[in-house]
This record gives structure tokens, sequence and C-alpha cells, in this order.
């Protein structure tokens, strides 16, 4: 018998996955809106929480089983979903699936939750390192995030017609999924499916781009502490992503990554920085934020960022980063497909939804199998100004954003 040691031990070992998650993602959003109409995906949003044909009060029958619907609209779709647990998933899911394609538009209520759909979006609602990425993102996609819930005189002019017009056009399997995480019995979900009979035909929206007549953006802000920095490169959006993914871990807010060491450990120039994707219908961002440490430093902080993204383009990375990187994107992976939203979040935000979901094993193995020469070059294409969109926020005047993009190249 091994000896014992005095330090107080306890073992936790979770049970067999007991949760299963569901949600309907329509493929409608914010992007789709033309000006006249801002805001009528996230008010149509609100309408279905407010009854549907077999269940006019949703909540009373979620609520038996400790169960909430909720889910964001957001640039191109909309989201319901929920989790419970897995028994009772059956009686949860009827519900679902009727007050998303079957709301009952009582015009009553429809018009009290005017009021709660109105709620506007302004700048005081992001922080400045929030700010820079909306900006940032707002060049690249050719959005205008500002008005994503609409604007007084939009929301104002939506009527209930033009709310059940928006919920026929759109509100249709042909234009949405269907995504589950957990065990289910494929053969009772598809019976659920079927007695839900949702419409089967209706349109699929375009977006609506906005003209930005320039690639980088600054706002001068006396009580901002630090300069935020994000800039974004736009890649093609059915690009395989998992190159990507393994890029932006090397780009990333890891103590082993080789961004991390030269932008915060050795002669640190920032004091936060992250990296990541973000994927709609028309195109890809990669995206690279950056705290800067230094108010009145901010060339030379983006001149180590440059540095960075030019080793990444000029040499690949050893074999130990890259093994490091790939094991990093495993245990993000296997994290998010270990909980039931987690998973379907992770599935909604790699968009691609022409495409079949190739599951986690072959994400796992098709990592296993990119070699740093690639990443070196996807950087190479990837990392240049033609491709760059910047915004910054700092107290001081705006430095020269244009010369800072030529750098890129």
């Amino acid at each position: 018998m091994s000896e014992r040691s005095a330090f107080p031990l306890t073992i936790l070992k979770p049970p067999l996955q007991p949760f299963v998650a569901a949600a309907v993602i329509v493929h409608v959003g914010w992007r789709h809106e033309p000006p006249a109409l801002a805001g009528i995906s996230h008010y149509l949003e609100h309408v279905h929480y407010l009854g549907s044909r077999r269940y006019p009060d949703p909540d009373a029958v979620t609520a038996r089983y400790g169960v909430e619907i909720g889910g964001p609209t957001l640039a191109e779709t909309t989201t319901f979903g929920f989790v419970s647990l897995r028994e009772d998933f059956f009686a949860v899911l009827p519900v679902l699936l009727d007050m998303v394609f079957h709301p009952r538009f009582d015009p009553k209520a429809v018009a009290q939750e005017r009021q709660h759909a109105d709620a506007g979006v302004s700048p005081s609602d992001y922080t400045p390192w929030e700010w820079v990425e909306v900006k940032a993102d707002d060049l690249l996609f050719g959005t205008e995030t500002l008005e994503s819930l609409g604007t007084p005189r939009s929301m104002a002019a939506i009527t209930l017609d033009d709310l059940k017009t928006w919920q026929r056009r759109y509100y249709h399997w042909g234009n949405s999924h269907l995504v589950v995480a957990g065990e289910v019995d494929a053969a009772a979900l598809q019976d659920a499916i079927l007695a839900a009979a949702g419409p089967s035909q209706g349109e699929r929206p375009r977006v609506v781009r906005r003209a930005h007549q320039q690639r980088w953006y600054y706002e001068q802000r006396p009580n901002v502490g630090n300069p935020e920095l994000f800039v974004g490169f736009r890649f093609p959006a059915q690009e395989d992503l998992v190159p990507y993914h393994l890029l932006s871990i090397l780009l990333g807010n890891y103590a082993a990554s080789p961004a991390f060491r030269s932008l915060r450990r050795d002669a640190p120039v920032a004091y936060m920085h992250a990296s990541g994707l973000r994927v709609l219908s028309t195109e890809g961002r990669f995206g690279l934020y950056v705290g800067m440490a230094q108010t009145g430093k901010e060339t030379p902080t983006w001149e180590r960022v440059v540095s960075v993204l030019q080793t990444m383009k000029r040499r690949p990375v050893s074999e130990e980063t890259l093994a490091w990187a790939k094991r990093v994107f495993r245990i993000n992976l296997l994290h998010r497909a270990a909980m039931p939203m987690q998973a379907i979040r992770f599935r909604r935000a790699w968009g691609q939804w022409g495409r079949p979901f190739r599951g986690w094993q072959a994400l796992e193995e098709e990592a296993a199998r990119v070699t740093a020469e690639d990443l070196q070059r996807l950087a190479a294409s990837l990392f240049s100004q033609e491709q760059a969109f910047l915004a910054m926020v700092g107290p001081s005047p705006a430095p020269d954003l244009a010369a800072w993009l030529a750098m890129l190249d």
C-alpha cells in the first residue's frame, strides 16, 4: 500500500454527459436589413417569445423542466436555443420549433414589445478595446454595427405586416439549420421535426453592404488611458479555416506564443493582446488586438506588431512551436465539444453553412496535417496592406494610419 499524504484531496468524477442542447439557427440578421427596416430582425426575435400557435406562453412550458429558450440576433443569423437534461429534451424541442416557425403575432403584445426591442446601440455600450474591433469589422465587412438594433426612426416605422412579411420570407427550413449537441435518438428527432410542420419554402436574404471610403479609423478620446488597436485581415469566406485557427494561436494570448514573447514579455510594448477569427458569408476576418502599454509610443508599438507579422511571413515556426499550437487547438476544440451549448456556438461561429460540418475528429486530423510551411505561406498571403483594415482609439492626436498600413508590405 502506497503512503498517503496529509494534503486534503477531492476527486470529482463527472457523470456521463447528462445534457442535450439544440438551436435553430435562421440565416437572417441585421446585415440583411434595408436601412428603412433597420432593427427588424431583433424586433422579430423578441416577437417569437410572445407565444406561438401551440404554445401561447412558451416560458410556462419550458420552466417546468428548468429550461429557458434564448439566443441572439447577429449580423447574419438569428438563433433560438436551449440546454436541457437528456430525458427532457423531447418535451422542450417542440416548443422551440413551434415558437420559431409559428409565432402567433398577437397585435397588442407585439406593440408592447416594441419598447423592449427598441434599445439601440451606442458607443458607450463598448469598452475602448471592444470598440476598435467593432470599427475595424465595420470597415472590413461593410457593416454599421451602431444600427444593428435599429434607429429610433426605423423602429418606429416597422409595422406588424413588416414583421409578418420578414417571418414569411426568411423563417423556413430552406434558410435555417437545426443543430443538436448531445446523445439523442435520431428517429425521434426526425419525428419531432416533421411534427413541427415548419415552412419548407421561402427566400434567402441578400447582404446589404455599407460603403466605407477608407481602410482605417481613428478616434481621439482624451479620457482613454491607453491606446487600443485592432487590425483585421480579410480572407475568402470559403477558405479552409483550420490553418487560420492555428495561425491565430501562434499570434494569440498564450505565454508560449511568438506574439506574446515579442509584444508582452521581451521589452513589452503591450499590456494585453489577442487574436481571433470571424467568418461571415461574404468574407472572413483574421483579427489582432493590441492594448498598447504607453501613450506617445504608438508608432514604435505598431512597428513591433509589424515585425511579429513579418517574421511569420518570412520564416516557418519551429516544429516544437507548431506542435504546441496544435495541442492548444485540440484542447480548445475538445473543450467546446464536451459542452453542448459551447459546441453549438462553435458551429455557429465556424460559418460556412453551405458545407457539411466535418466533425471534431476530422478537424483534429486536419490540424495534424498542417505544416509550418503551410502557415508561413498563409501568413505571407494574409498579412498584407491590401487585406488590412485598422481601427484605433487613444488620447493622442491621430498617427498616420495610412503609413502604418504601408509598413505591412
